[in-house]
């Protein structure tokens, strides 16, 4: 069975199979659309994302009803499968809906996250699959929906650049931090509602109140071990980044002209 194979562990052959198929898809995505209108371009990219965002929530119902998932949460220290821990309400859920909006509206507010953060997000949890989404054959269903959701947004900056529907400038960083802050900041106080009311013991969205075994937000929390004040380094890191990715598209924009 299907099932049974291609084992995905994180750098394992096939997780580079994975990541290369990944890259294949939006090369021929580009390729297919990057001569088309401004309007079909944009038009593609919001049936691609949309039809990704029907996907998650297939894949949400997937994780519902799939006993051993909610058994391993509970193995690895975490909280048993709850809905309210599964809303689109983490980083590359809220990506993968923003970009739907943002190439329909043109908002560079809204491109603007897609492109600096979208991918950045998207890499972490495939690099560092928390628990029941490793060890186990692409093709099991709660691998299949982790993986190709996190992929598909792992697209957002190659394709929005290769369609040339976002170039950023050094105008866009300071303002997308901004709403990138704000979405952490709003997150983080539903957080502590859906704990306040009750519905959540373990809401954690974009990871603000505790780590969830990721090994970078642990060296964090170890330093600073305050629920939603221990991620503010994690801008230390991404403020440079979004600067440095502007530099170099003004830099490659300034050798074709």
């Amino acid at each position: 069975m299907l099932t049974g194979k291609f084992i995905i562990e994180p750098f394992n052959v096939n997780f580079f199979i994975m990541l290369g198929v990944t890259a294949l898809f939006c090369f021929l995505f580009i390729l297919a659309f990057r001569k088309t209108s401004e309007r079909t371009r944009r038009a593609a990219v919001a049936v691609l994302y949309g039809l990704t965002i029907i996907f998650f929530f297939v894949y949400k119902i997937w994780l519902g009803i799939d006993p051993e998932y909610s058994d391993l949460r509970v193995e690895g220290g975490l909280a048993a499968f709850n809905f309210w821990d599964e809303l689109p309400l983490n980083l590359c859920n809220i990506n993968m809906i923003l970009i739907f909006i943002g190439v329909l509206t043109n908002s560079r507010l809204i491109l603007g996250l897609n492109f600096f953060i979208g991918s950045l997000g998207a890499l972490f949890p495939i690099l560092m699959p928390i628990v029941g989404f490793h060890g186990y054959s692409f093709f099991f269903p709660r691998m299949l929906g982790y993986y190709i959701t996190h992929l598909v947004i792992l697209c957002e900056t190659p394709i929005l650049a290769g369609l040339n529907l976002f170039r950023p400038k050094f105008r866009d960083v300071l303002p997308t931090f901004g709403f990138f802050f704000i979405l952490t900041a709003f997150t983080t106080g539903i957080n502590y509602l859906f704990r306040f009311i009750g519905v959540s013991d373990s809401a954690n969205y974009f990871y603000t109140m505790n780590p969830a075994g990721n090994p970078i937000l642990e060296l964090l929390y170890k330093y600073i071990p305050i629920p939603g004040v221990y991620v503010l380094p994690v801008g230390l890191v991404v403020l440079p980044y979004m600067f440095l990715v502007t530099a170099l598209f003004q830099t490659e924009k300034k050798k074709r002209t």
